[in-house]
Parts: C-alpha cells; structure tokens; sequence
C-alpha cells in the first residue's frame, strides 16, 4: 500500500503502520548488489541508515514504536519537512545530513527537523569507542592492532581535513577540486590503506595544485580558511569516512593477525558494529556528537 504525499496521506501513515511517529530521512530502497529492485518494505528495517535512526529516536525522545521512511535525496526529505510545517501534522519529523551547514549556506531551525551533528550519519556512527571496540573483539593482538588504528586515522584525518578545506572553497569560487562522494582515482583522491601515510604528501599536493587562482588572491581567503578550520567529521563526506573507517579497522584485523592476503569483510565489520551501536547508541557516540542529539531531540518536546 502507498500513500501520495499530501496532508491526508501523511496524517494517515502513523494509523496504518501502528506507530506513534514517522520520521522521513534521505535514502534510496535498493539492495546491496544496487540492481534497480527496490528493498521490500519488511526488510526496511535492516537498512543501516535506519538501524542508526530507530536506535537515536528510542535513546533520546520518549517514542518507542516508530517508523522510519526513506524517501530520496534531501530535496525530498524537506519537501515532506515542509508539508508537515505547512499543514501541522502532529507526531512526523524530518531528519537530514548536515553536509556543509554552516560553511557554505545556513538552514532554518525548526522544532520538526534534525540535523546530524557530522556531514552524515556515518561521520557520528563511526566512532572512535565504537572503532576501539570492533578491533578488540576481532583481533588477535588487540594491543598492536589498537595502535594500527590510531596511527592511521591520525596520518589520515589531518591531511584529509586539508584537502577537504581546499575543495570547500573551491567550491566556493564554482569548480570544486574533487566530487565529494568519489573515493579516488584521478578525479577524486587516492586513498591507499596500507602505506605509511594513507592519503600522501604528494597527492596533497596535486589536489592543492588545481586551486583556482581566484581562490589565491582573493583577499577574503584568509576569511574563507577560517570558515572551514572545524572538525574532521563536519568535512569529510560520509560516504568515504566510513569507507575509510572499514579499511583502516580491516587492515589493523589482518596486519596484528599476520594475515597476508589483501581480502576484506567489510560487511562483517560493518553488521557487528551496529550490533553493537543499536543496543546503547549514547554509549557510543562522541561526546560533543551525543550533546548535539540531547539538543536536537529535545526540540521534539517543545
């Protein structure tokens, strides 16, 4: 059964999925081998996106049965955010990534909507507590395996925080220095894992290099790099910080386990971690990242 997206569509979602909330996030349906056949409605909640969603809304409101609705990119999310605004429709919110909020445009606050605290989800999902303890539980030589992570997140974050700072105003000048969701190549950036610095001094400089001159002289940049002197999780896309979160936990499992071969189950680390996230989401997150979702779901109490 659908419904079409009007007042009376919306108001009526609650009463036919027996819930006291619905909440519409960014997403599209599909299975994992991304064939065009959209994931049926009982399998919605084994989406990972939805995981992370149902296990925030029952930590930090006072809902227990909700219902998540995955309807598109943001431009869909806020058009529901919007009718639901428009028409008062009591018990229906809307949650959306930040993306660059606050660097490159501003969105209204309102008590209907939230926001993630990192460019994504993904960004607020992987952290270091939750990384700490997927490695422990998979590793043979937690101890060695431990200092992998934290040695490559560390020669990861810093030079990717630059090159991400570097394409934020260029993007700011109209021609961005890479896509944000590629994750390498010679349009994007290369990423290799297992060498000592992952993202090298080298293609630092590449990136830098395609600057556009505007950005060089305009005398505002020093204006423009302040803007974007903030957190790793509010520059890195989501989709590739988890990507590299998989790789570097993967590559720690296989280097303290004297694992020679170069294959990787991210699907197993992936399904564990959020095993482990839904059950004590607050657990979990960063501090600064927990403080930001009290904030937010206490909008829903106003």
């Amino acid at each position: 059964m659908t419904f079409s997206r009007t007042a009376s569509g919306l108001k009526n979602y609650n009463k036919f999925y027996d819930s006291e909330i619905i909440v519409y996030i960014e997403g599209r349906l599909l299975p994992q081998d991304n064939s065009q056949v959209e994931v049926e409605d009982k399998d919605i909640d084994k989406v990972f996106d939805v995981i992370f969603y149902t296990a925030l809304f029952k930590v930090f409101s006072p809902f227990n049965k909700i219902k998540i609705k995955i309807v598109g990119c943001k431009k869909n999310v806020l058009d529901y955010h919007d009718l639901i605004l428009r028409k008062s429709i009591d018990k229906s919110y809307a949650v959306i990534d930040r993306d660059y909020d606050g660097v490159l445009f501003s969105r209204i606050v309102t008590s209907k909507l939230i926001v993630t605290h990192g460019y994504s989800w993904e960004n607020d999902f992987w952290s270091p507590k939750l990384c700490d303890e997927i490695i422990e539980a998979i590793s043979l030589d937690y101890q060695q395996a431990s200092e992998i992570v934290k040695e490559k997140c560390s020669r990861s974050l810093g030079r990717l925080c630059i090159i991400n700072r570097a394409n934020i105003i260029a993007q700011y000048f109209g021609n961005g220095l890479f896509p944000i969701s590629k994750k390498g190549g010679v349009n994007g950036f290369n990423y290799d894992v297992t060498s000592k610095f992952p993202i090298s001094f080298k293609e630092v400089k590449r990136i830098l290099g395609k600057l556009p001159n505007g950005a060089k002289i305009d005398i505002n940049k020093s204006n423009l790099i302040n803007a974007t002197n903030i957190k790793h999780n509010n520059l890195i896309q989501g989709h590739f910080y988890e990507h590299m979160m998989l790789q570097i936990l993967s590559c720690a499992y296989r280097m303290s386990s004297g694992i020679t071969h170069n294959i990787s189950d991210f699907n197993m680390i992936k399904n564990m971690a959020f095993n482990k996230f839904k059950l004590k989401p607050d657990f979990y997150l960063e501090p600064s990242t927990l403080q930001h979702y009290e904030r937010e779901f206490n909008k829903l109490l106003e």
